[in-house]
């Protein structure tokens, strides 16, 4: 059952743009005006111009899907992957030429120009950050998270936190009760105003965030994206492959390298991964078969 979302933005450094004297992003901004926008701050021996916290964000927008629906191999010809290549292959233009560290880390201690992330990720939220290591030093702001101009405008798809009730547990019913009660508005009221996008729709969302004091005088309803939103690989949904191979390479192969360069090592990973979880899936399937008399 989800509980609720973590949301999407795309961070700022207003010191970057102030210096650069270029005028700050703004809501509804495609990638392709993010992008060039990211051209006019771009200074590969001091920052990032824009980096990624989480590549499956993107991929949701492309409603990427890496198995054919009809071979059920990875396709790497299909027009979702192609646009990412593009897409990873202009980014990477735009990043400085040292060694990365994470997109928050190097966000947060001002080495990069912009960020598009989440507010709440174990790796590169802004919430861990600000929370653990602080951010007050980073004059920064947040606008909405940019859409492909492809005529779908679609906000990257949901990060959801989910409770659940295992079908072979005990006290179903106390348990039922509990989720109940985390769903009730009591609840979810105290979570809106800690940051977490409600699904309910009776909250009231000028309460998202009040309680986070590094988002006092923030661009809050930035968050909220009021349109259509993307899916996740349906396959893969619970296993980010793609964003975990393009972050991994990404950090660990210098800016100089070229993307093209870089992208043959992301797609043999990939493979790799795919076929480990297929195998695995496989091999549990048919356990429970076997287990329970299944066809």
């Amino acid at each position: 059952m989800p509980y609720g979302y973590s949301p999407a933005g795309l961070f700022y450094n207003k010191a970057i743009f102030d210096e650069m004297e270029v005028e700050y992003p703004h809501d509804g901004m495609t990638w392709e005006e993010l992008l060039e926008v990211a051209k006019r701050v771009a200074e590969p021996s001091r920052w990032h111009a824009l980096d990624i916290g989480e590549y499956d964000l993107i991929t949701s927008q492309l409603s990427l899907r890496l198995n054919h629906p009809d071979t059920r191999q990875v396709d790497f010809e299909s027009d979702a992957w192609k646009r990412l290549e593009e897409f990873v292959t202009d980014i990477r233009s735009l990043q400085s030429m040292e060694q990365k560290h994470s997109s928050m880390t190097g966000f947060s201690n001002g080495r990069a120009a912009m960020m598009a992330g989440l507010i709440f990720s174990s790796e590169s939220g802004l919430y861990n950050r600000a929370v653990q290591g602080g951010i007050s030093d980073v004059e920064w702001e947040v606008a909405r998270f940019p859409v492909f101009d492809d005529g779908l405008s679609l906000a990257p798809a949901s990060h959801m936190l989910l409770i659940g009730v295992p079908r072979s547990g005990l006290n179903k019913n106390d348990s039922l009760i509990t989720m109940r009660y985390l769903l009730s508005k009591k609840v979810q009221t105290i979570n809106t105003r800690k940051g977490l996008i409600s699904l309910r729709a009776d909250m009231a969302s000028e309460e998202f965030a009040e309680d986070l004091d590094f988002m006092t005088n923030k661009r809050k309803h930035a968050f909220i994206h009021p349109g259509p939103v993307g899916t996740f690989d349906p396959d893969m949904e619970s296993l980010p492959i793609v964003s975990k191979r393009l972050e991994l390479s990404f950090v660990r192969i210098p800016s100089i390298i070229p993307a093209e360069d870089a992208i043959p090592g992301v797609k043999e990973g990939i493979l790799t991964d795919v076929r480990q979880y297929t195998d695995t899936r496989d091999r549990l399937i048919e356990e429970m078969k076997g287990k329970y008399g299944w066809e």
